[in-house]
């Protein structure tokens, strides 16, 4: 199978396996049984409930008071990693409250209001309103998919996915990617996507999809 991680999860793997084997690490082929990580893909993700460890208990601040917080199933499985703030829930919403049978899943899919929808039910997303979405759904959304970040336990009792017509989410991207302000976006990403952007923007000679 294949598991897609990004560049800090990259770099950690790749730490602990210069700590753990430092020759195999730096052989150029394999010839050793590879080492054994299941507890690495065990660990939260719901597999093999004897074998997963007792979760910390971590703990959010909000004016004086503290309130407990159950693990994030990210940050168990990568330990030196931090939940971005983005994917965390707003501090009103207790996550212990949310029966197991409950507990939802919310899959963050680009461009059909994903951001909208999750800010609605509580997610620090970049929200321009504070308005919650009435029922039980914000007190059983505990979790949230986003890209490269997942932070779901493969248990979840559901999991909830906007979509979209294909082809006005490919408007909407396409429209969406596009530099309002070119040399600021070549100075603060670099050439590589300075190149790639002028390409399918400046050098194209239609201004948007719509064209």
């Amino acid at each position: 199978g294949v598991i897609n991680l990004n560049e800090e999860q990259m770099k950690q793997s790749l730490e602990e396996l210069k700590e753990t084997c430092p020759v195999e690490a730096m052989a150029a082929t394999c010839g050793d049984p590879l080492p054994d990580i299941t507890e690495k893909l065990v660990k939260g993700r719901g597999y093999e409930k004897e074998k997963i460890p007792e979760p910390f208990t971590g703990e959010i601040s909000v004016g004086r008071a503290v309130y407990s917080q159950p693990p994030h199933p990210y940050e168990l499985a990568w330990p030196k990693l931090r939940l971005p703030s983005y994917m965390r829930k707003d501090p009103e919403y207790d996550l212990n409250l949310a029966p197991k049978d409950k507990k939802t899943c919310f899959v963050h899919v680009g461009k059909t209001a994903g951001s909208t929808i999750g800010c609605a039910i509580g997610f620090n997303l970049h929200c321009a309103t504070k308005i919650k979405a009435p029922g039980l759904l914000p007190r059983y959304a505990t979790n949230m998919f986003h890209a490269q970040m997942y932070d779901c336990h493969d248990d979840s009792a559901y999991f909830v996915f906007v979509v979209r017509n294909p082809l006005d989410r490919l408007v909407s991207a396409f429209n969406y990617d596009k530099p309002s302000d070119w040399d600021d976006f070549r100075k603060n990403f670099g050439e590589k996507h300075y190149n790639f952007r002028k390409r399918l923007y400046r050098d194209c000679p239609f201004e948007s999809m719509e064209d």
